[in-house]
């Protein structure tokens, strides 16, 4: 396991992200007698960090194709540049261009209503979109399609369409739905509609479509979990305040969920790498310390043989 100590004052100022299949990079920011700096930071898996590039402030967008558009310049005069891995940068027309990278999801939902009615949520690859919405009071539909066709089409039962779902793009082409639920509304959706589990749907880059009923953790009473599938199986990030021997990390084995770190972990933080083999995520000291200072983490998950 890796932990990454920013240096010369920096802390985050935001979630992280996989700039590579090694590389992290986290938008920091530090206090200074002339007010608060930003910039683009890279760990390496060696622990060490880089300033990578100044900003004027926080906002940023990471596109579907990895791509990392940031705020340069000043706050009073913000110019926008697309960075790449390779260090260079390229000028963008505007800083609106970060605003209307991060509405895309609100405006293709708005743009499809006559398509498909209201998405409930919806991810984008970059060229392809995969939503969940309402096929009718008991039931979910889930829906692929592109600018011109309507690629796949499944309806589910349950009426998830009324809960916390999360829709993911992930790197190989494939996208991830999933319902972030607590015991309570776990058992309703097992008593009605038969799911065991986590509802849990994949579809794979080819347009494949699976259902994957995950074993739903018996410990956990309330939501704010988060999952994501490395090569190693599927992970879980889970925290609750009202019993902090939960919190942390897990993987699923033949035997259910086991926790592989205790630590208060944040769930909206968990990321695997490109190439599945690596995972990232921000943790604190303890629950008594919400609010405080994050570390960041990574681990690997593969042998140097797989």
């Amino acid at each position: 396991m890796s932990e990454f100590q920013l240096g010369d004052g920096w802390l985050p100022s935001s979630d992280s992200f996989w700039v590579s299949n090694t590389e992290i990079g986290v938008i920091a920011q530090k206090g200074g007698a002339n007010g608060v700096s930003y910039g683009l930071l890279t760990l390496a898996q060696d622990g060490s960090s880089e300033l990578a590039l100044p900003l004027a402030d926080q906002g940023h967008c990471i596109t579907p194709d990895r791509r990392f558009l940031l705020r340069t310049g000043t706050r009073s005069a913000p110019e926008a540049v697309e960075w790449r891995v390779d260090r260079t940068t390229t000028p963008l027309e505007s800083p609106q261009v970060i605003t209307l990278c991060k509405s895309q999801l609100a405006k293709a939902n708005r743009d499809n209503e006559d398509r498909f009615g209201r998405q409930n949520v919806l991810a984008t690859d970059g060229t392809r979109f995969a939503g969940l919405l309402a096929a009718g009071e008991d039931t979910s539909e889930i829906v692929l399609y592109d600018a011109q066709d309507i690629l796949g089409r499944w309806i589910i039962a349950g009426d998830l369409w009324r809960d916390p779902v999360e829709a993911v793009a992930r790197p190989d082409g494939s996208f991830l739905f999933y319902a972030d639920v607590g015991a309570r509304r776990q058992a309703e959706l097992k008593d009605q509609f038969g799911y065991e589990g986590i509802p849990t749907f994949v579809i794979s880059a080819d347009g494949d479509f699976e259902m994957r009923d995950l074993p739903w953790p018996g410990w956990k009473k309330v939501g704010n979990y988060k999952i994501a599938e490395s090569r190693v199986g599927w992970l879980l990030a889970a925290t609750s305040r009202r019993n902090d021997a939960i919190d942390g990390l897990y993987h699923l084995g033949p035997d259910g969920w086991r926790q592989i770190r205790k630590t208060d972990v944040l769930p909206e933080t968990l990321e695997i790498s490109p190439d599945g083999c690596r995972v990232l995520w921000h943790e604190r000291e303890d629950a008594a310390s919400a609010g405080g200072p994050r570390q960041i983490r990574s681990a690997t998950l593969c042998r140097s043989d797989d």
